[in-house]
């Protein structure tokens, strides 16, 4: 399967029909998101927020993972076929009930029934839509893809198989005796592996940041190298290309200009995703058009940078005005943590809602893609 079946399509849209035009339905939409995060964030308390919201709505993101990625919003066939919003709503309905059903497979099966959800949970959460990252944009399904040729069965496969990787991951891999002595700690959730948790999350973040970095710019460095013309080289050179541009990014930040690491991990590849997802999602690149063709897959790279700096910085001078006072770094991290949850607990799910699932309506009046 080619690396373009993960990237979005080109939406044609009938002129008469379309209430905004890109770039201004992109901002458009990049207001009413940040806008529906920050209402969600005032109904509940800080404590209601950081656990039981976060939690429940990065649940949904392997869903949604499936619903906009795997099948492209193209299936059940009889959804996709749906005007808007019922379509969106439909997808919607699918996020949550797989939401919930992961939620209360965690809860219930690998927390052994602790409540409410803590930092352990989000850590687990996190690192199994890292790993989806992995099998679908990467890996590419591979090699479920092979074996199950139905939608159903091979969304099923790779949901598996990520909870699968995760719990080895979560329970022989990394440890949590930095919080041992603190009350949100819970010996049921660490499996005493040789990695600290915060070390191996966020590299594991990063690497999602690379990949965004690969989708941004077409993959084309990647084509260049030798073989990759034939799919499973040129899933093995991206592999490559993720595992050591993370790493340099990270040893960067982290070892040579001494960066927190919660504080780099929030400040760089959570904000760079972010920013990614305004450019490919709510912009649907149509920034780029400004620019010479043949500048425009590294000038993609800049306008994400930019936007990784402004959205930073925006939810950090917003944490405080919605949230009230909160200190940044150590040793509470409250308000980087806030701004963690607020962009990818919040903010992705609602991205993916707002331009997969609805496909930008209301702004966009017919949503109808054409072949």
């Amino acid at each position: 399967m080619k690396e373009e079946n993960f990237m979005r399509e080109s939406v044609q849209l009938n002129a008469k029909n379309t209430l905004f035009k890109q770039p201004l339905l992109g901002g458009i939409s990049l207001v009413f998101v940040i806008v529906m995060c920050l209402l969600i964030i005032t109904s509940f308390s800080a404590e209601i927020f950081a656990s039981w919201v976060s939690f429940l709505f990065m649940c949904c993101v392997p869903t949604q993972i499936i619903c906009g990625l795997v099948w492209s919003c193209q299936y059940p066939e009889k959804v996709a076929c749906l005007r808007q919003p019922y379509k969106g709503l439909v997808y919607l309905s699918i996020s949550i009930v797989g939401g919930l059903l992961l939620a209360i497979t965690i809860l219930f099966v690998v927390a052994q029934g602790a409540m409410p959800p803590g930092p352990q949970h989000n850590i687990f959460i996190i690192l199994f839509i890292t790993n989806m990252f992995w099998l679908v944009g990467i890996l590419q399904c591979q090699p479920f893809i092979t074996f199950f040729k139905k939608p159903f069965l091979l969304a099923l496969m790779i949901l598996i198989s990520a909870f699968v990787i995760t719990y080895i991951l979560f329970f022989f891999v990394i440890n949590f005796e930095f919080i041992a002595n603190s009350p949100i700690y819970l010996a049921q959730l660490d499996g005493g592996g040789p990695v600290m948790a915060f070390d191996f999350l966020t590299f594991a973040v990063t690497t999602v940041a690379a990949i965004m970095v690969l989708i941004v710019i077409d993959f084309k460095p990647i084509a260049k190298l030798p073989g990759a013309d034939k799919t499973p080289l040129f899933i093995l050179w991206s592999v490559v290309v993720v595992l050591l541009l993370s790493t340099l990014v990270k040893t960067t930040f982290v070892v040579v200009l001494g960066f927190d690491q919660i504080v780099y991990m929030v400040m760089v590849p959570i904000s760079f995703i972010f920013g990614a997802f305004i450019l490919l999602n709510l912009y649907e690149k149509s920034l780029l058009t400004f620019f010479s063709e043949a500048y425009q897959t590294y000038i993609s790279l800049v306008i994400c940078l930019i936007f990784t700096v402004i959205i930073y910085q925006l939810f950090m001078v917003l944490g405080p005005l919605v949230s009230g006072d909160m200190l940044s770094g150590s040793p509470s991290y409250e308000l980087n943590f806030w701004v963690a949850n607020a962009m990818l607990s919040i903010c992705f799910p609602l991205i993916v809602l707002h331009t997969d699932f609805l496909q930008h309506w209301p702004f966009r009046s017919d949503n109808s893609r054409i072949s």
